[in-house]
């Protein structure tokens, strides 16, 4: 599954906010990320404090089966098509992983 990196981790390795990635495994509390076209990178749980003032402590990832205009801007799209009766803007991005599950194309709609 292709999941959105949440936070800026490490910006030499270039795991930061906005950057797609497939979570490869899971060793306790480290995430192993695969990143497209590019070596595997480890990612650790951060603590946040939530708005009740409770402390959470998460890894900064998220599925990423659609994408915000601010997030999408930096994607190439191979095609694209808007349906303006629905607001709706449908990409079609190349996946860029060598020997993806979906015939190297994904759908992202961006609403």
């Amino acid at each position: 599954m292709r999941d959105m990196v949440m936070q800026n981790r490490n910006k030499q390795l270039t795991v930061v906010n906005g950057r797609l990635a497939h979570v490869i495994q899971m060793e306790g509390n480290t995430v192993f990320l695969k990143l497209a076209i590019e070596n595997i990178v480890q990612m650790y749980p951060v603590s946040f404090p939530t708005d009740d003032g409770t402390i959470k402590t998460a890894i900064p990832l998220m599925p990423a089966y659609a994408l915000t205009i601010p997030k999408a801007q930096a994607n190439s799209c191979k095609s694209f098509s808007i349906d303006a009766d629905e607001s709706a803007v449908i990409c079609k991005v190349a996946d860029q992983t060598p020997g993806g599950s979906n015939g190297g194309s994904s759908v992202s709609t961006v609403l």
